[in-house]
């Protein structure tokens, strides 16, 4: 008996849909990403940061991480990604968080990055539709630090 996977939140899917359309993930194609997220309104005062982790399998012990800045004005929502890193778990997956492609910031951003990982761990995880990720993204505007001033 299949049992079906709760849906992931608007905001989870906007996130990741963002962070398609700004090419900081690969594009959808036959393998499906699990994404995790946690919302954290206490390390940045004055802003809600959204960390989003994507992995590719079932163990979660390799991926990519993002910090999300998010507001909205009106009733639009602004997705700003302030960063981005690459990570490797030691062992089974549930070893020490290793950075392949280390975030800005240095160690303390590493240290806040290992943090949301191991807290999202814990938390589930969501399968998003391909065609969620490229859908339109309407409403939503998506910023980035890789944008072109």
């Amino acid at each position: 008996m299949a049992i079906a996977q709760e849906q992931a939140p608007p905001l989870l899917v906007h996130a990741a849909a963002c962070l398609t359309a700004k090419k900081q993930l690969p594009s959808p194609g036959a393998a499906a990403l699990s994404f995790g997220y946690r919302i954290d309104a206490t390390s940045y005062p004055g802003h809600k940061t959204l960390y989003v982790v994507a992995t590719a399998g079932s163990s979660h012990s390799t991926g990519k991480a993002f910090s999300i800045f998010f507001t909205e004005k009106g009733r639009h929502p602004i997705l700003d990604i302030q960063n981005g890193t690459s990570f490797l778990r030691s062992g089974d997956g549930a070893g020490d968080i290793h950075f392949v492609e280390p975030p800005f910031g240095g160690e303390a951003t590493e240290g806040s990055f290992a943090a949301a990982i191991q807290q999202i761990e814990g938390q589930p995880w969501f399968t998003i539709p391909a065609a969620d990720l490229v859908a339109p993204l309407g409403q939503i505007r998506c910023e980035s630090y890789t944008d072109e001033p």
